[in-house]
């Protein structure tokens, strides 16, 4: 990065399983590749769509199944996102949500609007876990400015690394769909 001279980047490693020799197509065969790049960073919102927020649409269009590709990894294929953010840019927002199609049960624990609380529970469902507990937690900054703390307690404790992702979306959702409430 020292030498590139970016103050600010998005910076990428990939290893990739590479290709087989031609005429293949034994996977065991392909020679692995390993790619790494920096590019300035990009924000993907304007400065006015920033100070806003972004206008969030959740996409019909489902997210490539957990049982397709694990979801730690990352996925190259890029059309599920594609087709949910065109289909969110038609009806008039700025970004998408893709859903995974899983069904879970949630209750709601908690829900104060003056300690600008929501907890929820869940358990059950398409996904397995036994138990969690999640909370929301809205703390004023100044007038124009909250921050949004969340917590979770999840069994088993296994899955606590595959819902982080999951969680950090929702969060950043959350905090986006209220800008864009707060802006109407």
């Amino acid at each position: 990065m020292r030498l590139s001279g970016l103050r600010s980047a998005y910076v990428e490693m990939i290893a990739t399983r590479g290709q087989p020799p031609w005429g293949s197509r034994d996977p065991r065969q392909a020679v692995n590749q390993f790619y790494a790049f920096a590019v300035p960073y990009v924000w993907i919102a304007n400065d006015a769509q920033r100070e806003r927020g972004l206008n969030l649409v959740v996409s019909e269009v489902q997210r490539i199944p957990a049982s397709s590709v694990d979801p730690r990894a990352k996925n190259y294929h890029w059309n599920d996102l594609t087709m949910g953010l065109l289909g969110a840019l038609d009806a008039g927002g700025d970004t998408v949500v893709l859903t995974d199609g899983s069904k879970i049960i949630e209750d709601i624990v908690t829900l104060d609007d003056g300690l600008r609380r929501i907890q929820y529970r869940a358990g059950g469902g398409d996904l397995p876990i036994e138990d969690h507990l999640g909370t929301v937690d809205v703390f004023a900054i100044d007038d124009r400015r909250s921050l949004v703390a969340y917590s979770t307690e999840i069994e088993p404790a296994e899955m606590a690394e595959a819902f982080h992702a999951a969680i950090e979306e929702a969060v950043a959702a959350f905090r986006q769909s209220n800008a864009v409430a707060k802006a109407k």
